[in-house]
């Protein structure tokens, strides 16, 4: 059971790395879907947003909103799927379907 809590611990890690990464890149592609001429090209707009707001209130607005969305999503559905492998490839010996313990 220590191990489905590893799972979801590293889970968590890395989907908060990847989402403070990625995270620019989702508000660049907001900022292009807004009506209007100001925003043209993806690195345009990263630069653009960062020199007018800078990086805490531009670059990574709204960053702690989608960390606690994702971050125990992403934590949940890999401990889960881990412990389903597990499950599957070693079944409980109540489930274990073993014929040679019939003989």
């Amino acid at each position: 059971m220590t191990n489905f809590f590893y799972f979801m611990g590293t889970a968590a890690i890395s989907k908060a790395i990847a989402s403070i990464l990625a995270y620019p890149h989702e508000v660049a592609r907001t900022r292009l879907r807004e009506e209007g001429d100001r925003y043209k090209k993806f690195f345009p707009t990263i630069i653009l947003v960062y020199k007018e707001e800078g990086i805490r209130k531009g670059i990574y607005r709204g960053l702690g909103t989608q960390l606690i969305r994702q971050i125990p999503n992403t934590a949940i559905m890999m401990g889960t799927y881990e412990l389903t492998v597990y499950f599957l490839k070693n079944p409980p010996s109540c489930l274990r379907t073993d014929t040679t313990s019939l003989v």
